[in-house]
């Protein structure tokens, strides 16, 4: 049992978590104000267009384009990239590009997976999370060289690739088809909820779940050591109580491959029917004393716990389980939440720290890079398929280990940099006539969400009392949607990438946005969709970059010649060789690089008794147990 209350220290509102006894430990956590309508209760909305596709004339033809809904001013002269700071200031990359984020094998993680897919069907698909965590029964290969020019390519002025033949980009419908994040839903808030609450007497269900997950991490939280963070593996062995029937990948060995491999540790996709409750299960419920009637819910919340911190959203690191994700987590419930924005805001933003940054090798970023692989095997076939039977999400296609091609550094750069594009609306509806959207009362879900994808916006990701905001402007790269590229695309006239919560939240309510009486044409695809410009937008892309990166690759390759090893990961936390065995909770988070995303705030404060401070262990050497992870990569085959 533990106690939750409200208090104040040096101004600042705090949740304390305790068990009432003067022997334990107490956790202080900062709340946080809703994302919601409290923070800004007057709707502003700046979009004024009443037709987002209107038609132009060229060469005789009515062709229809996208236009932006907010103010724009002049393109710049020259778009950026990393690969033009590579080249024109002479930053070589002495290894390879971090990725903090990947998704990694984690002991028990598919077996619970299974677990709650084959027990919480309906309740997932309710919440339109089912195929997203399905998604996450696979780890996602990837090729290191096809992913170093992807960055090198990356736009950080406008969130976009930059090719031979124009610009395209990650856009929130490739999330949703390719990685089956859902678009349609209340926005996404990660924030520490007050006891008063979670504790009054009609306190909303999702609070009532959220009271014992704060049990489950108090009980769990580590109550010494340097990095007192909550590790997944911790979360996940006191959760699920069945059998592992995964084990963890061997190392696999650099070798190039024209084929998928034959052999993978990943789960086949088959759910097996949930088997019923044992008294193992049980445990949990009864340490927290969960009443009977919020075990199911309860089991569902911890997982989706598990699942937003090692797979959705990996803030701090995919090994870390975040507070602030509870009161998302009771999508248990239900509930509808849009993950796809924040998604979408992390991965700009990861991007973008990598591209200007004055060391781009030493970056430790960290967000969820295996969707960008899926974007990349989707796009530019930089995978093998597999056999898995599953149409959605598009990216489980080319999961698994063994899955990525053999690209050499050359021919990766060229496939990247000339937009060698294999399909460029592999995630488009290929309709067979052009449909009429009308934004009114009662739209089918299907077009409302493909609409929200084509409305230029800023998108946000809130965490804590901290708000980024990513431009999001599909009038850029309208070719992937089917549209005519006709003229130069301007830039969004603001540009702040850290708002306030209230502006963050403006932006949210300019997203979801309805009933705007606005039109719009969703057009059937060009037969190329890659020409499918005007005369003035090639003579503009000439100008601005055309073909400057193709035709240096061989000056690329020369600055930044370094053989490329393992990447960074490791499929289980990576701890010190000891005589005893013990549990070490923060060994994993130890593992996490000192230099995180401004972005994070500070995690909780523990106060820790006199009698316990006696006890705390030596302090681990972080710089070894990371170097450790760098050459201990059991998950993937990288060439």
């Amino acid at each position: 049992m533990v106690f939750l209350k409200d208090i104040k220290h040096e101004g600042q509102k705090l949740l304390s978590i305790s068990t009432g006894n003067t022997n334990g430990h107490e956790i202080h956590l900062e709340i946080c104000k809703p994302f919601a309508r409290g923070i800004c209760p007057a709707t502003v909305v700046s979009y004024r267009v009443a037709n987002w596709t209107p038609e132009c004339e060229y060469q005789d033809q009515s062709l229809r384009i996208l236009i932006s809904g907010f103010p724009q001013r002049p393109s710049l002269n020259i778009l950026p990239s990393l690969g033009r700071r590579i080249l024109d200031d002479n930053i070589p990359l002495k290894k390879h590009l971090f990725f903090g984020g990947e998704f990694r094998f984690i002991t028990g993680y598919w077996e619970w997976a299974e677990d709650v897919l084959g027990m919480s069907k309906n309740i997932l698909k309710k919440g339109l999370i089912y195929d997203v965590v399905y998604a996450s029964l696979f780890t996602y290969d990837r090729c290191i060289n096809a992913v170093q020019a992807f960055c090198e390519a990356w736009c950080p002025a406008v969130n976009t690739l930059l090719t031979s033949i124009g610009e395209l980009a990650i856009t929130l419908w490739d999330l949703h088809v390719i990685g089956g994040l859902p678009i349609i839903g209340d926005a996404y808030d990660e924030s520490i909820s007050s006891a008063s609450e979670m504790l009054k007497a009609n306190a909303d269900r999702p609070f009532q779940l959220c009271k014992y997950l704060f049990g489950a991490y108090h009980h769990l939280f580590p109550k010494t050591g340097d990095k007192r963070l909550l590790c997944v593996h911790v979360w996940v062995k006191f959760w699920f109580k069945k059998a592992s029937k995964y084990t963890m990948p061997p190392s696999r060995t650099e070798k190039k491959r024209t084929a998928r491999a034959k052999a993978t540790h990943n789960p086949s996709g088959s759910i097996p029917k949930f088997g019923g409750w044992t008294n193992s299960m049980k445990v949990p419920f009864q340490i927290l004393k969960v009443p009977a009637e919020y075990e199911k819910e309860i089991y569902l919340a911890a997982f989706l716990s598990c699942w937003l911190c090692a797979f959705v959203l990996p803030h701090e690191g995919p090994r870390v389980i975040r507070p602030e994700i509870f009161k998302v987590a009771c999508m248990a419930c239900g509930r509808k939440i849009c993950l796809a924005v924040p998604v979408l805001a992390s991965i700009y933003h990861g991007l973008n720290q990598i591209s200007n940054a004055p060391s781009p090798d030493q970056v430790r970023t960290c967000f969820p890079v295996h969707y960008v692989y899926g974007w990349l095997a989707s796009y530019f076939d930089t995978h093998f398929k597999n056999d898995i039977q599953s149409t959605t999400p598009l990216m489980i296609s080319y999961s698994g280990e063994g899955g990525a091609r053999s690209l050499d550094k050359r021919g990766a750069r060229g496939r990247i940099f000339q937009g060698d594009v294999s399909s460029w609306m592999c995630s488009t509806h290929r309709r067979i006539r052009d449909h009429v959207f009308f934004d009114g009362e009662n739209p089918s879900e299907t077009d409302l969400t493909f609409f929200r994808c084509l409305r230029s916006n800023f998108l946000e990701l809130r965490y804590q009392n901290h708000c980024i905001a990513e431009p999001y402007t599909p009038h850029r790269f309208s070719r992937q949607f089917g549209y005519f590229q006709a003229n130069a695309p301007g830039l969004l006239e603001k540009h702040e990438r850290r708002v306030s919560l209230v502006a963050g939240f403006r932006f949210w309510q300019q997203f979801e946005h309805g009933m705007s009486r606005a039109e719009a044409v969703f057009p059937t695809p060009p037969t190329i969709p890659a020409k499918y410009y005007s005369l003035e937008y090639k003579e503009w892309w000439s100008q601005v970059h055309g073909s400057y990166l193709e035709n240096r690759v061989g000056d690329l390759i020369r600055i930044c010649d370094f053989e490329i090893g393992n990447v960074v990961s490791s499929p289980d936390p990576v701890a010190p060789a000891s005589k005893k065995k013990k549990e070490v909770p923060d060994t994993e988070a130890k593992s996490l690089p000192q230099k995180k995303a401004k972005l994070a705030a500070p995690r909780a404060e523990v106060l820790i008794k006199d009698a316990e401070k006696e006890t705390l262990p030596a302090k681990a050497n972080e710089n070894q147990v990371l170097e450790k992870q760098s050459n201990d990569d059991r998950n993937w085959k990288h060439l």
